[in-house]
Formats: structure tokens, sequence, C-alpha cells
């Protein structure tokens, strides 16, 4: 009913044989059937035109996926969810601040998988999604990632004054750990799935990831907003 996926891609074949069991609901239900191959093809359809994007944009996708996915989308769901739907200059000063963080972190995380390409190669054998699960979350982001954002935030909230930055430098080691232990929960299970994925579809993901991220990201950070 289902025959052998053309494409040997990792999405198509688990999506091909994640269908298999809406087979056995397409006897009872022809129409089930139908419905389900559509969602599939469609899904892959989606994909592929993602792929193509980033393929296009380049390091553009990146910059301006995690600008929306990080900045504009926060600020967007706090004016719906918790402002009753009121714009106030707190949301545009937030995009502000944020949105150069993000737009070039998202360039550096794009970069980085290249690296990673490079050093480990582009399959998404065991071996290969393991090697770069290790260098990404315990020498990518602990030595570089988590101390970017600690070290910007802290000169944004600090009105841009260089003193900021080494008046935050002591409380460094504490603040990345603090940021890592909450990170690790959610991206040592994301980038095991960024990295199993196609080259051209795993900074779509990682950016889809970071949407969630940011929440915690906002969360860890809340005793500092407060005082």
């Amino acid at each position: 009913i289902i025959s052998e996926p053309k494409n040997k891609g990792l999405f198509s074949t688990t999506c091909h044989y994640a269908a298999l069991p809406f087979v056995f609901i397409g006897f009872r239900c022809p129409s089930n059937l139908i419905f389900f191959q559509f969602l599939l093809q469609t899904a892959e359809l989606g994909l592929a035109i993602i792929a193509s994007t980033k393929k296009e944009a380049g390091l553009a996708f990146a910059f301006f996926g995690y600008i929306f996915a990080a900045s504009f989308l926060p600020e967007l769901l706090k004016i719906g969810f918790f402002q009753n739907l009121q714009f106030r200059k707190s949301n545009l000063r937030n995009f502000l601040i944020t949105a150069p963080y993000w737009g070039f972190f998202g360039v550096l995380v794009d970069l980085l998988y290249q690296l990673q390409i490079v050093l480990f190669g582009s399959g998404n054998e065991m071996w290969t999604v393991f090697a770069k699960v290790v260098f990404d979350q315990f020498v990518f982001s602990p030595f570089l990632g988590a101390p970017l954002a600690v070290l910007y935030f802290a000169w944004a909230e600090g009105g841009f004054r260089f003193s900021s930055i080494r008046a935050v430098i002591p409380e460094l080691p504490v603040r990345v750990l603090a940021i890592q232990c909450a990170g690790w929960m959610i991206w040592i299970p994301g980038v095991c799935l960024i990295y199993a994925m196609p080259e051209l579809l795993q900074i779509p993901v990682a950016i889809l990831i970071t949407s969630f991220w940011v929440l915690i990201f906002t969360t860890v950070r809340q005793p500092d907003n407060q005082a």
C-alpha cells in the first residue's frame, strides 16, 4: 500500500515508516489513509521548500530566522497573552536590544554547523552525531555561546557601558553554569535531533528549538530583571 521511500534521506525514511501504523487505520476507514498520506506528502514538500530557501539565503536565513524566533515572536506572544493586546514601549525596547544578539548568534551557529561538517563529516551516522553533540554542548556552548550571552545581556542591562561587563566577569562562571544546566535539558536532545537532520534543515530545526529555549533563558535571568 505504501511503497518503499524514493528519497532515502533520514526525514523521508522516518516519515515513511512512521506512517505505517496508520495503514491499519486506513483498512477500517480508507479516507483516513488518504488523509495521512496527504499530511506526509505535505510535510515533505514543506521541508523541501525550507531547505531550498536556506540554500538560497545562506547565512541571512540564520540571521533573520533567529531574530524572528528569539526576538520578534516572544514580544508578540507577550502582547497577545500577557498584555491584553496592548503594545508597550518596552516591547520595542526589548526587540531592539535582543535582535542584534540573536541575529549574530544565528550566524555564529550556522558557521559552527559548517565547521563541524569539515571536522566530522556531513553524515548522520551515530558516531558523527555523537561527536557533533559533544563538540556543540561541551566545547562551543560553555566556552563561547553561554559566556557571550551573559556578557552581552549584562552589557545591555548596564546601559551598554563597558563597566557593566567588567562588573559581571567575576560572576561569569556561576552565570554560565546556570545557563548551561538549564540549556542542557533542552539542547542535548535538541542537537541530537538537529545533527540527525539533513544539512539544509539543521538551522531551521535549531531556530524552532531556540524559540522554546528563549523562554527558559528569560526565566533564568528573571531575578536580575527584578533587582
